[in-house]
């Protein structure tokens, strides 16, 4: 009776909690309307709105203050150049990536003496040719073959870059677009009173034209960057800013307020803690697909979540709210919440080889070195929990320094799935027992019992905690220790307690850039006197991996880099020198009506504003057709003979706050309308089509499913459909409906009293 009473009372505390959630998110919510509104139909919008939280201070692109809104609000009037999406570059005003495979790039031998500039072993360091200098002669590439000079003539190598425009392209005013406008954004980049990074210049031997759409670029002898691809300067408007000293244009209206550009839109205007609104640019060069599909952008500032739920915006590029909540808003149907990885990946750091002054466990007992003892962690924390934990049950698992949906993540990785039992195997067979029986392993007379530094960030006390429970599982007593950044992560060698490589255990973050930074755990990136800015506080120094991380980073074709990277990450898999936990997430918020919007983990900019539209639409002919919108997982099929001529089928998912009232009813996050067109005027069936609509329980929330139904407004209330058909084992809703209309998922609530319970 009792396992009978608790269970009762813990179901109808979990349906409360459902309901007051759900409540909360409802009541924030702004209020249905009393009737369809003559403007609902969002295909009629020609205005998007985007919400950021911050406000760029400039849109100068060579300004002193870049920022992520920045990049945002500048990929609407800058198209590319060049994108990086999934860790690729993709071309946009360019023909194509120039590589060496296509010969888009090369490296050519260079005769060069004392005095003359060069890149010395480094692969960083700008200097002059001198008596003793480390460099690269021609045929190398890294450190492992570097010579010293010691005189005379010598030979080196150049890399050769050629980028080419696509032919046609213009200014948002008219004025052609040519490689004399990069030429100009390269003086701009290299002019002293310029506040911007001046590198990729000093690295630069020249920089030239040699027609309308292509330039060169020579860059100095011994220069290998990896991400030689993308070396350009984008375009500046030379006809508009010639006018203009460069510093000038650093708060200049016309470079810093309302610059030109070749992309989908053109600034009007920004006005100061408001908004900056734009127009469709009539020149831009995919117009002549019908790009951009809105008229208008207008980006708002200031509001992100607020603006979403009162109408204001259509759109958030990159949210910083809490996830839980926005899914709450999603299965309501308010919204829909976009979630791809991030480059962060957090991991747990062992400690390997502490340093000599450190006297912890991980010094003591040297039980880090153990593989056996690396890889039992791996088995015993359930990362996958773990991460779901963090981010509200969409938690992606890291398994090396880069994402598994990396080109050079290799198919043979070594991967360690939950299973504590195998955890429990392998940290019997490194000697670590419980031999006395109280719950903790030991060995030699020491037992299992570590220290775990982190930050004090929310996120890691969650992570800490339930990898302290799942290491007690197997034996292993972890104790969190939570610090400020400032005094755990900010400090280096020798004082910081984790690049000091004084712990047992840590816990932080890294960045996956397009480079993979295999060079994390490589040996002479060990924190040590002689290297006090080293990042590999774990101090791993593996040979074969060193020398597979090595000779990765100094490829420079692809399929040497696919080879070389995916040998390391392969031995990092194995040895795990740290224990990969899992991604960060980006978030986007979408209007149910926009369509189109994809974030990417690698593209910080707002790439996809041109793609953005309204609904899904496809041609239906007589013979019949399929009309499917995967983004609301919604299937249309319409028989043979539903039209007597070709027709335009639109689909638009809707907020249910646009819709008349529901009454008693609740939504069970599905709210759209379904139209045809004929020459641009509607028509209806003439017989029943068939509508599939696949629904999750997230989105059923507070129905009773008994009652759900499909439901449709027919200009005075909400009617059930007659044919609906409602699969629970599926969770589908079937109709086949011989109208169209407007429509919504709705069913009868949860109805609760409050009644005393007294237990006797």
């Amino acid at each position: 009776m009792k396992n009978k009473t608790f269970t009762s009372i813990l179901i109808i505390l979990t349906l409360f909690a459902l309901v007051t959630v759900a409540s909360l998110a409802l009541a924030q919510a702004p209020q249905m309307l009393a009737s369809i509104p003559k403007a609902i139909h969002p295909q009629t919008d020609i205005t998007i709105d985007v919400c950021m939280h911050d406000e760029p201070s400039s849109l100068y692109w060579y300004g002193p203050d870049p920022s992520v809104v920045q990049w945002h609000v500048l990929s609407a009037i800058y198209d590319g150049p060049m994108d990086t999406r999934s860790y690729t570059y993709q071309p946009i005003i360019f023909e194509s990536v120039p590589t060496l495979d296509n010969g888009g790039a090369i490296t050519e031998t260079v005769a060069v003496t004392g005095g003359d500039l060069i890149v010395d072993s480094s692969g960083i360091n700008v200097m002059p040719l001198e008596f003793g200098t480390s460099y690269f002669s021609t045929g190398c590439y890294d450190y492992t073959c570097a010579i010293t000079y010691t005189g005379g003539l010598v030979n080196m190598e150049h890399m050769v870059i050629t980028q080419t425009l696509l032919s046609g392209l213009t200014w948002s005013d008219g004025e052609p677009l040519t490689a004399d406008d990069m030429l100009y954004s390269f003086n701009l980049n290299a002019a002293p009173d310029t506040p911007f990074d001046h590198a990729r210049v000093e690295h630069t031997s020249s920089y030239t034209t040699t027609s309308l759409t292509q330039t060169v670029w020579i860059g100095l002898p011994g220069y290998f960057p990896y991400d030689y691809s993308g070396i350009y300067w984008r375009p500046m408007p030379e006809h508009v800013w010639g006018a203009y000293s460069t510093a000038e244009l650093i708060s200049a209206t016309v470079s810093s307020r309302t610059p030109l550009g070749w992309g989908a839109y053109v600034i009007d205007e920004w006005v100061p803690g408001s908004h900056i609104a734009m127009h469709k640019n009539t020149n831009y060069f995919r117009a002549v697909e019908g790009l951009p599909h809105f008229e208008n952008l207008i980006v708002h500032f200031g509001t992100e979540l607020d603006g979403m739920l009162d109408g204001t915006c259509d759109l958030v590029i990159e949210s910083s709210e809490d996830l839980a909540t926005l899914l709450v808003y999603d299965d309501i149907g308010l919204f829909e919440v976009d979630v791809t990885e991030s480059t962060t990946w957090e991991h747990l750091d062992f400690g390997i080889q502490s340093a000599e002054v450190y006297t912890g466990f991980a010094a003591v007992t040297g039980a880090f070195q153990d593989i056996r003892v690396r890889q039992a962690f791996a088995y015993c924390i359930d990362r996958q929990a773990t991460a779901d934990a963090v981010f509200a049950n969409l938690g992606i698992v890291a398994n090396a320094f880069i994402p598994d949906n990396h080109p050079y993540f290799p198919p043979d990785a070594m991967l360690y799935p939950y299973d504590p039992v195998q955890g429990r195997a392998l940290l019997e067979a490194a000697g670590w027992i419980d031999s006395d029986d109280d719950g903790i392993r030991d060995k030699d007379g020491i037992e299992f019992s570590v220290t775990l530094k982190t930050t004090d960030y929310a996120m890691r006390y969650i992570t800490a905690s339930l990898i302290a429970s799942q290491m007690a599982a197997c034996g292993v007593e972890v104790i969190p220790e939570h610090y400020p950044y400032s005094e755990v992560l900010q400090p280096i060698w020798p004082d910081g307690p984790i690049f000091g490589r004084k712990f047992d255990l840590a816990m932080f973050a890294w960045i996956v850039t397009n480079q993979p930074s295999c060079e994390l755990y490589a040996g002479w990136n060990i924190p040590s006197d002689s290297f006090p800015g080293g990042q590999n506080d774990s101090g791993y120094n593996d040979p074969d991996y060193n020398a597979a991380c090595q000779s990765a980073m100094s490829s420079l074709t692809e399929a040497k880099r696919d080879e070389n990277f995916g040998e390391a990450t392969l031995i990092f898999t194995e040895d795990l020198p740290v224990l990969p936990l899992f991604q960060s997430l980006k978030i986007g918020i979408a209007a149910p009506h926009i369509t189109g919007f994809v974030l990417d983990p690698t593209d910080g900019t707002f790439w996809i504003v041109e793609e953005l539209g309204t609904g899904v639409q496809g041609n239906v002919p007589p013979s019949g057709g399929v009309l499917n919108s995967p983004e609301d997982e919604t299937t249309y099929e319409f028989p043979a003979g539903t039209f007597t001529d070709t027709v335009v089928i639109t689909h638009t998912p809707l907020s249910p706050v646009v819709l008349p009232s529901f009454g008693g009813l609740a939504g069970a996050g599905h709210f759209f309308s379904i139209e045809a067109t004929l020459d641009g005027q509607p028509v209806q069936p003439i017989q029943p089509y068939s509508m599939t609509i696949g629904y999750t329980d997230g989105e059923l929330g507070i129905i009773i499913e008994d009652t759900l139904g499909l439901y449709y407004w027919d200009g005075q209330a909400w009617v059930l459909e007659p044919s609906t058909k409602v699969d629970p084992l599926s969770n589908t809703v079937q109709a086949a409906p011989d109208h169209f209309s407007y429509w919504a998922l709705l069913g009868e609530p949860y109805q609760f009293r409050f009644i005393p319970f007294v237990n006797k």
